[in-house]
């Protein structure tokens, strides 16, 4: 799969590359997935879309912001991050969004880890944050 200006959306079946249709027009920046049927693409303005083996869908997170970055835990939480520090997570349901203060401005453009509780979001101005599990 991967993702471009004006919500374009592509996969690859065998050696042929097809669109697919997604609810948006808005730029995707990033798309990740466990698994086939289980993927999420991020973009502009606070664009988030899941798929669920069959269709894409809009998923409503509480930003505006430009996301760049996109990744899953194997447990299911997934993180996105994105312009001005924002850096959010959610349960694998995408229906309630957390967000992850950074305590930066810089733009955030990719996240990464190995488990929901060690995640690593890097940006412009040399920035590397780690994100190391909910503080109780």
């Amino acid at each position: 799969v991967a993702v471009g200006d004006s919500g374009a959306l592509v996969v690859r079946d065998g050696g042929t590359w097809s669109s697919a249709a997604v609810p948006t027009t808005k730029d995707l920046n990033a798309v990740y997935g466990l698994t086939d049927e289980a993927l999420w693409a991020v973009g502009a303005d606070g664009t988030v879309l899941r798929y669920d083996g069959t269709t894409w869908a809009s998923v409503a997170i509480p930003t505006e912001s430009s996301l760049w970055g996109v990744w899953q835990a194997e447990t299911g939480e997934v993180f996105v991050v994105g312009n001005n520090g924002t850096a959010l997570m959610t349960a694998d349901d995408g229906v309630t969004w957390r967000d992850l203060p950074t305590g930066v401005d810089a733009n955030l453009y990719a996240v990464d880890g190995t488990s929901a509780e060690t995640v690593w979001a890097v940006g412009n101005r040399g920035q590397v944050l780690q994100y190391a599990g909910p503080v109780e």
